[in-house]
């Protein structure tokens, strides 16, 4: 009996990965189409980290002057670009929403559609090997913005090891011509590698004055409305800006703003311009929010997603924001919520153990979520004491825990992988959880 429930198990796997490769190959060929026909310029937004806040900065600069358009959500990979690329909606499971995304792409095809984008700006998945390789070659884009690749880069436990994974990330930026341009990330890794090996035009940003264009005076403040504003200074190779930026509160985002004002640069847009645009970028959802808390505590939620780069990032901004909000908020205790740093393979006991050495800096007590995330409370412990680290295996488990642990005056930060869903926790201890559909992410179809 369980032979014969096992081999329809698979026969229904067979089945369901037959399906992804039928539909596969027909968006395949009709985004192909439509991009012959309308000949779009595509910029794509590839890395580790950061891929969806440099896309949405990008966005945000170029929307105002030309015809542009980009994926939502996370409809970045060999399905959901294209379906992106023919204008359609995630259809899911619904055969009459994939029957009208059909018939949309043969429209397109057939009739000329004026306002169809020029632009594509296309955030490209790396979760699996191959997949960067394919959209690649499917869109061949002339632009490619490298965000932010760690030296523990998300998703690596899905590739052979890190020289893979190394591997198709510069094949990629390989097939750029020397009219093709590249813009990497000078604090990156890969990034002397990729420079070294491409032809294409390179322009480079960073907080590291190599680049050229780089921040120096970085600092947020609280200003008279008691809203936070990012301050820095862009510099250029030859004139430089003071930009200000609200509710923009993690030093990680000046990645995403550096690499949309390269863009708007690049497309003749002056800095005053973009600067100007971009005060009206928003951060996507479920990454660094402030959130009124129950109890009269206050949330830094960041629980979208994790990886050792964007968790130590993560830990810095709560402590730089603690610090600008303390005496406005009259703010007391730091309570740190993190959940499993997922899909690092090998280096996950490594990973996990660097982030229990930072933790122990920063918090004064540590709510644990996960089997990987334990090791990190462990150090934690020792350095704290038992009494200031809880374990949960899971994150409904510690919501009910930590819903009659909060007061007044905690400062809260909820972090960890998608697959943990820490948005449970967050939810758990807003003030109002009616806002949970505006502020958090629940269901990211990739």
């Amino acid at each position: 009996m369980r032979e014969m429930k096992n081999e329809v198990s698979g026969f229904l796997i067979l089945i369901k990965f037959m399906k992804r490769k039928f539909i596969q190959r027909i968006l395949k060929s009709l985004s192909q189409a439509i991009l012959k026909k309308y000949q779009p310029l595509i910029i794509a937004v590839i890395g580790s980290t950061g891929k969806t806040s440099t896309k949405e900065a990008i966005y945000c600069v170029l929307k105002d002057n030309f015809q542009v358009g980009k994926n939502e959500l996370n409809l970045n990979t060999e399905i959901g670009a294209p379906l992106t690329l023919i204008l359609g909606k995630n259809a899911k499971r619904n055969i009459f929403l994939w029957l009208y995304n059909f018939l949309k792409a043969f429209f397109l095809i057939i009739f000329p559609y004026k306002k169809y984008p020029k632009i594509w700006i296309l955030e490209m998945s790396e979760d699996r090997p191959g997949i960067l390789t394919y959209l690649f070659n499917l869109t061949q884009p002339k632009i490619v913005v490298l965000s932010w690749i760690g030296e523990i880069p998300v998703h690596i436990a899905n590739y052979p090891s890190l020289n893979a994974y190394k591997k198709e990330i510069i094949s990629c930026c390989q097939k750029l011509k020397e009219n093709d341009v590249l813009i990497l990330n000078t604090d990156s890794f890969l990034f002397e590698e990729i420079k070294e090996k491409s032809s294409a035009k390179i322009i480079t940003y960073g907080i590291s004055k190599k680049a050229d264009f780089s921040v120096t005076n970085y600092k947020l403040i609280l200003n008279e409305e008691g809203e936070i504003e990012m301050h820095f200074r862009l510099e250029t190779q030859d004139n430089f800006l003071p930009v200000k930026i609200k509710n923009i509160f993690s030093q990680v985002y000046l990645y995403p703003l550096l690499s949309a004002i390269v863009i708007g640069d690049y497309f003749n847009l002056n800095l005053l311009t973009i600067t100007n645009a971009l005060e009206n970028y928003k951060v996507p959802k479920g990454r660094p929010h402030l959130i009124e808390g129950k109890n009269g505590s206050l949330i830094f939620n960041d629980s979208y997603n994790a990886n050792p780069d964007s968790t130590l990032a993560a830990l810095n901004s709560f402590q730089e924001v603690f610090e600008v909000l303390k005496e406005k908020k009259n703010l007391k205790r730091k309570i740190l919520v993190l959940g499993d740093m997922l899909e690092l393979g090998e280096y996950s006991s490594i990973a996990h153990q660097k982030i229990g050495e930072e933790t122990a800096k920063i918090g004064d007590y540590f709510f644990s979520v996960g089997k990987e995330m334990k090791l990190a409370g462990e150090i934690f412990s020792q350095q704290k004491g038992e009494d200031k680290v809880f374990f949960f295996e899971d994150s409904s488990s510690c919501a009910k825990a930590i819903e009659t642990f909060i007061q007044a005056g905690d400062f809260v930060l909820v972090k960890g992988s998608r697959g943990m869903h820490l948005e449970i926790v967050t939810q758990k201890i807003m003030a109002h959880p009616e806002q949970a559909k505006e502020l958090l992410t629940f269901d990211i179809t990739s």
